[in-house]
């Protein structure tokens, strides 16, 4: 017994010293990570700042060629009515004796002037059209560095989605690639916002998801992915997310992207059978959308364990297949609170959040686990245009409030001096908490009306996924564990 002693105390001591040494070999890995990943966001920036400067170098030339363009046209303008006072007075003076010579040659001199004229100008135009592409291009590489600054900080991609007026002319613009400008002819000022990409109102289901397939490809390799839908009520959120039979959005083609890539993974990882739940947050009261036919909606209750939100008592079921998807997900949109307004005769009067659960083991033996959020927020409203009354203006009041409490998470995110984030305030916030505390993706589609009676809200919302794009969550972390 005292040999054995001393040998169990060295072995104790070696597997101490071999487990130190690989910390301090995990220590150095992490620290050469980050020392890469400051290079890259300082190299980011150098060359956002190189393009902001070769796009002021080439707004100062367009000026330049536009005011050359004025005094071309001005000089012009002048010669013209100097040489037709010429003529007038030539042609008064001399009307009687002037021949068919003279008046051709006066003619002929005139088509002189105008010809001049129309080359200079159409030489100063395409100089201002060269130099304005030229700005254009700027634009677009200081916006593609911009995001990949942005992705490096971990940033909430932000993308605006405009649906088309139900008449008259839209109050939306769409002058370059992921710009909107809406007009304001009451202000006499236009407002534009930038965002990683925007979508006009001709734009497909299948555009939008594939600006978002490979985001949501990376939950497969242990990345949880939140993708939610925030705008006024009727701006299209539902369609974006839910849509029609016949144009399917985000939410079933995301989880059919994710079970084909699953199955087609040949790098030794695999995975267990996907899960989906369903859920709702309605005047506060999370309900569960896949419960039994005939089950009564009982109230479930949200907690957090090892930071991750959890749903106690949600149901969850496995999919094999996008039939199985889309009909799980239907079954569940019909048991959703709708109602109708004076803005929307089928207003959704819930939040809706569909999960998929995605767990399996890396070809290392490590364990993989991450989730994907897709959330259809109820639509932000205005009392005083949507008349509620009665159980429209309860539920009104609800989601207002809940959106509310959104806004001051981002708020909270966004502070320089983070300190308490009030996730608490609200269901929506409480259960979105892992998705919006640092370790997760996530994108936020703003969908934007584009009436002019919706001018209010629309500028609401764009300036509301603007302070948005302004949160940064930090790198995303891979939940993958030995």
């Amino acid at each position: 017994r005292r040999s054995a002693a001393p040998r169990d105390a060295a072995d104790a001591r070696d597997r101490a010293t071999r487990d130190a040494a690989d910390l301090r070999r995990r220590l150095d890995e992490c620290e050469g990570d980050l020392k890469g990943l400051r290079i890259h966001k300082e190299d980011a920036a150098k060359a956002r700042d190189e393009a902001e400067r070769k796009l002021r170098e080439h707004d100062a030339r367009v000026l330049r060629a536009e005011k050359s363009i004025n005094d071309l046209e001005a000089a012009a303008d002048a010669r013209v009515a100097a040489a037709e006072q010429k003529i007038r007075e030539l042609e008064a003076e001399n009307a009687a004796q002037i021949g068919d010579r003279v008046a051709a040659a006066i003619r002929g001199e005139r088509l002189k002037i105008e010809r001049e004229f129309r080359d200079e100008l159409a030489a100063a135009r395409a100089q201002v059209k060269a130099a304005e592409r030229l700005a254009d291009e700027e634009r677009d590489k200081r916006r593609k560095l911009h995001n990949r600054v942005m992705e490096l900080q971990g940033n909430i991609r932000v993308m605006c989605r405009a649906r088309p007026p139900r008449a008259g002319a839209p109050s939306a613009l769409f002058p370059r690639e992921g710009c909107v400008k809406i007009r304001q002819p009451e202000y006499c000022d236009d407002a534009d916002f930038e965002f990683d990409a925007v979508f006009d109102p001709t734009s497909s289901q299948i555009e939008v998801f594939d600006s978002v397939r490979d985001l949501v490809t990376s939950a497969l390799d242990g990345y949880s992915v939140c993708i939610f839908a925030y705008g006024q009520t009727g701006s299209g959120k539902t369609y974006t997310m839910e849509g029609p039979a016949d144009k399917r959005g985000v939410n079933v083609r995301a989880i059919a992207r994710v079970l084909e890539a699953a199955s087609m993974r040949s790098d030794g990882v695999s995975y267990e059978p996907l899960e989906i739940s369903m859920l709702e947050i309605y005047n506060e009261q999370v309900r569960d959308l896949l419960r039994p036919p005939g089950a009564a909606a009982e109230r479930l209750e949200v907690a957090t364990a090892t930071g991750e939100s959890v749903v106690k008592g949600l149901t969850k079921q496995s999919v094999f297949t996008a039939d199985e998807i889309e009909k799980l997900i239907a079954a569940g949109a019909r048991h959703r609170a709708a109602g109708a307004h004076a803005l929307n005769k089928d207003s959704s009067r819930s939040h809706s959040i569909v999960t998929l659960y995605i767990r399996g083991t890396t070809a290392a033996g490590d364990a993989l686990s991450s989730k994907l959020h897709l959330v259809d927020l109820a639509g932000s409203e205005r009392l005083d245009k949507t008349g509620a009354t009665g159980d429209r203006l309860t539920e009104a009041k609800a989601i207002n409030k809940s959106l509310s409490a959104l806004g001051d998470v981002l708020t909270a995110l966004a502070s320089q001096r983070r300190g308490h984030v009030p996730y608490r305030n609200s269901k929506l916030t409480y259960l979105l908490q892992d998705s919006l505390s640092g370790d997760s993706k996530a994108l936020m589609f703003v969908n934007v009306s584009t009436d002019a009676d919706d001018v209010p809200e629309t500028l609401c919302s764009l300036r509301f996924a603007a302070r948005a794009h302004d949160v940064a969550l930090g790198q995303a972390k891979k939940n993958v564990a030995p």
